[in-house]
């Protein structure tokens, strides 16, 4: 701000800048007073104009992508429903860039499932046309509250209203009942919780409206309740409406001093939902939503209840949506893979002048530790409408900036008439937003938190052997200015951990398939710990082809041709490899022109070598829970690689007796301006950055 620029605050000492300054052309580095100035110079003297008309650069070449790597680091995930179940749409969602789907089991019934069954179906066959991977995430009912009303399954197989929708008018008195006696009468809904009344207290004001309404409808309804009689709640309409569809209750919070809300006695799995679970034990779901948790018992009693099916590989993600959860929050994070912060229902359960900090702590706590946090309801007019709001474009942009891992879309994919064109916008946005997030900051933070680089620690544990590697990687993928962070993993822990120190550039997660034997038995690893990773911002999971590492064990290779080919990379640019090599966990800086240039010198002589032996044993694994991927021998030679010179003699040209230099036999231009001094540019670049803390 010019507020900033010319009261000087924190410019002082010559080393304190905005964050965009290291952003403006390619200054990464401190800055002096002068150089403060001329970038100052430079920012102010560039029109604005031109940040509409700006374009990113990609590669020009062979292997170069027509277009450059389009997706975001910020996941997006899709709600499936009857406007995006064929197979042509969620082609078309996976295209555009969707990371994991979402079957919402809040019509929870025997045949609602038949509907999703054939999505699934259509899923995986989207997913093997588009070859494309797909996480699949199913949300159960629990404690949700509903109106009872007529519903009939379509052709299609989506439940609908069987009655007509129901129009409310502003002063309309209506009625609330728990008495199923009462369900024909005019004016009475019948809520599916049998002690609703007891909650309810005169004065409060209830929401009803409909299932995953945009708000910007007339489907949502306030009334105030006006008196309670045995289980019948009288109570005075604020608002017209008409609703339809699924029509939800919720008892909005009842004061502003902090007291915690009534919650309602449901337990957080319904009958329906344990049913549902049991005809999904037997397909490869990824993750389990639990709505409406109180506090970690609940979250263990749906753990215990998938360990009791079988599902011990699928994971669960806590839904924030009460004042409950607030309270319990550290506890509730502490026992789930992540959360999602289902803004509707949890806004109306606070304050709505506090939703704004709550959001931001909540994510706050979640980068902290490193576990996702995904966001809900976004771009909500764009149910019906082709471009949203500049509110929620906001909105969405202020997600990113404040660390969220994955967008949530709801109502937009699901009866939207937008469905594709939704997820494309909140791509871009998302785009955009991470141009500008401050990585430095949010690095420097948590270092601090730790107590690393001199400052006192914030937390008394000490950094394990995987932050410090994780950090570390970070650290040297931002000193030497590398377009790619590249690791080697079996379970996806530590692709994680990278993450949650928010690097600037990408993080490629190569998951390793692994054969673990069991006695007789064996299983093949590998793809689920890949498609878990989908919902991490910034990491791009793909799983390696076991036949390229038991053949030619060029693993670091084929990931790199992958990345040119998507736009990630280019040939000149730098990749920090972080993997575990014999046994030691290693972070490399590897060369694309190098690793490229190896396959075409010496690859088949090299894969010949080490295929029969190191690539097959690093393939099978006896109940390992090792978070790095190890790698075959021959990997070595992507890190540190043997090339045949002129005079015949087998030499590594990284370790020739004179320091780290690349294969290129032409030394570059920095190396050429180093020469003089007998300093090697890539070392250099590592003691500044690695080494450095």
């Amino acid at each position: 701000s010019a507020c900033a620029w010319e009261g000087g605050v924190g410019w002082t000492n010559g080393t304190t800048k905005p964050w965009w300054c290291r952003r403006i052309g390619d200054e990464r580095r401190a800055c002096t007073m002068s150089q403060i100035i001329n970038i100052r110079k430079k920012f102010l003297e560039q029109p604005l104009g031109t940040i509409l008309t700006e374009e990113e650069e990609f590669v020009e070449g062979e292997e170069a992508p027509r277009t450059p790597f389009h997706l975001s680091k910020t996941k997006l995930i899709a709600t499936v429903g009857p406007k995006s179940c064929s197979v042509e749409v969620l082609k078309q969602l996976l295209q555009a860039g969707i990371q994991a789907v979402r079957f919402d089991f809040t019509w929870c019934t025997l045949e609602v499932q038949g509907f999703f069954d054939r999505t699934y179906e259509n899923l995986l066959q989207a997913c093997n046309e588009t070859k494309k991977m797909c996480a699949i995430m199913v949300d159960l009912t629990g404690r949700e509250l509903y109106l009872k009303g007529k519903h009939a399954v379509g052709e299609d197989g989506w439940p609908r209203r069987v009655e007509s929708p129901v129009t409310v008018e502003s002063g309309q008195i209506i009625y609330l009942s728990c008495d199923k006696a009462d369900q024909d009468k005019k004016d009475t809904f019948l809520v599916n919780y049998d002690d609703f009344y007891e909650m309810a207290k005169v004065g409060d004001t209830i929401h009803l409206g409909r299932y995953l309404s945009t708000g910007a409808e007339a489907s949502a309804v306030y009334v105030d309740v006006l008196e309670i009689t045995g289980k019948k709640i009288k109570c005075k309409c604020k608002n017209p409406a008409v609703l339809d569809g699924l029509v939800t209750v919720f008892h909005c919070e009842r004061s502003k001093s902090g007291q915690e809300n009534v919650q309602n006695l449901l337990p957080v799995m319904t009958e329906d939902d344990k049913e549902a679970l049991k005809r999904w034990s037997t397909r490869e779901v990824d993750f389990v939503l639990i709505p409406y948790p109180k506090c970690k018992e609940d979250v263990q009693e749906v753990r215990d209840y998938l360990d009791f099916l079988g599902m011990h590989e699928t994971l669960c993600i806590s839904k924030i949506e009460t004042r409950a959860a607030l309270n319990g929050f550290e506890e509730i994070l502490d026992v789930s893979y992540g959360v999602v912060i289902s803004r509707s229902s949890l806004g109306m359960d606070m304050p709505i002048e506090k939703s704004v900090k709550i959001q931001k702590e909540l994510i706050k706590r979640c980068n902290f530790v490193g576990k996702p946090c995904i966001i809900t309801r976004v771009v909500d007019t764009m149910t019906n409408s082709p471009r949203p709001t500049r509110a929620e474009a906001t909105d969405v942009a202020n997600a990113v900036l404040d660390g969220t891992d994955a967008i949530l879309l709801g109502a937009e994919t699901t009866r939207g008439k937008f469905p594709v064109e939704s997820v494309n916008t909140v791509k871009d946005i998302c785009r955009q937003a991470e141009m500008v997030y401050n990585n430095d900051y949010h690095f420097k933070s948590i270092m601090k938190a730790l107590g690393i680089d001199g400052h006192t620690p914030d937390i008394g544990e000490p950094m394990s052997e995987a932050e410090a590697m994780a950090s570390s990687t970070v650290r040297a993928a931002d000193k030497t200015n590398a377009a790619m962070i590249l690791c080697f993993t079996e379970s996806g822990t530590f692709a994680r951990q990278v993450a949650k120190y928010r690097p600037n550039m990408p993080i490629l997660a190569i998951t390793v398939p692994t054969l673990k034997v069991k006695g007789c038995s064996w299983t093949l690893l590998g793809r689920r710990a890949a498609r878990q990773n989908l919902i991490i911002r910034g990491v791009f999971p793909k799983l390696a082809d076991p036949k390229t590492g038991l053949q030619e064990g060029w693993i670091l290779q084929d990931a790199i041709k992958f990345s040119i080919a998507q736009g990630m990379l280019r040939k000149d640019d730098f990749v920090v490899v972080c993997h575990r090599l014999r046994g030691d966990l290693v972070i490399s800086i590897v060369s694309v022109n190098d690793a490229l240039g190896v396959t075409m010198q010496s690859g088949s002589e090299l894969g010949q070598r080490h295929a029969s032996t190191a690539s097959m044993t690093s393939l099978v694994t006896h109940d390992t829970d090792d978070q790095y991927g190890s790698l075959p021998s021959s990997f070595e030679h992507g890190c540190a690689v043997r090339a045949q010179q002129s005079d015949g003699k087998s030499r590594s040209p990284r370790h020739n007796g004179k320091g780290l230099k690349p294969l290129s036999e032409e030394p570059r231009a920095e190396e050429k301006a180093t020469a003089s001094s007998g300093d090697d540019p890539v070392k250099t670049k590592i003691k500044r950055g690695f080494f450095s803390s």
